[in-house]
């Protein structure tokens, strides 16, 4: 009988119901040189998918990003966006395990940037309230929600970058 109380009793208190979990740090990068010309558009040829790298500082260590079971293993994803033809942009994951985070891009061999994002955890809840790109604040969660666009086609959190 006392097992049985114990067991009813661990699964009673096992059975917590937990919140929604909703994870949206991503963001969007708009690639250009100082002319506006789209340096990720498959005809310009400056910048692939191929020759871009991410790492995410732990710890402070630098270590590359590749998740291979994930649709994006490299961190980031090329993509056309779809209410702007001919436009491409740069969706990147940034590491959320800490509240103030920090990504590097690797353009090239020897061109680096840096993203800080500060991650809001909410329960298991996690959100991308502002970002910094080389330390300049590029997104903040509290001005972009009142300008935000939903006809742009790139969501609520991008910046464009002038390589």
């Amino acid at each position: 009988m006392k097992v049985l109380i114990s067991t009813l009793l661990l699964l009673l208190t096992g059975c917590i119901k937990v919140g929604p979990v909703n994870i949206d740090t991503s963001m969007i990068l708009l690639v250009r040189d100082s002319s506006g010309t789209d340096l990720l558009h498959p005809t310009t040829g400056r910048f692939s998918a191929s020759g871009i790298n991410l790492y995410y500082l732990k710890e402070g260590e630098k270590q590359q990003v590749y998740f291979p079971h994930l649709n994006a293993p490299k961190g980031f994803r090329i993509e056309e966006n779809e209410l702007k033809k001919n436009e491409y942009m740069l969706v990147l994951f940034p590491y959320d395990d800490l509240p103030l985070s920090t990504t590097i891009i690797q353009w090239g061999q020897a061109d680096f940037d840096t993203i800080t994002c500060e991650i809001t955890h909410e329960g298991s809840s996690r959100y991308c309230t502002k970002i910094w790109y080389n330390q300049e604040l590029k997104w903040d969660f509290k001005i972009a929600s009142a300008n935000y666009n939903p006809n742009n086609g790139r969501g609520s959190r991008w910046f464009e970058v002038v390589k």
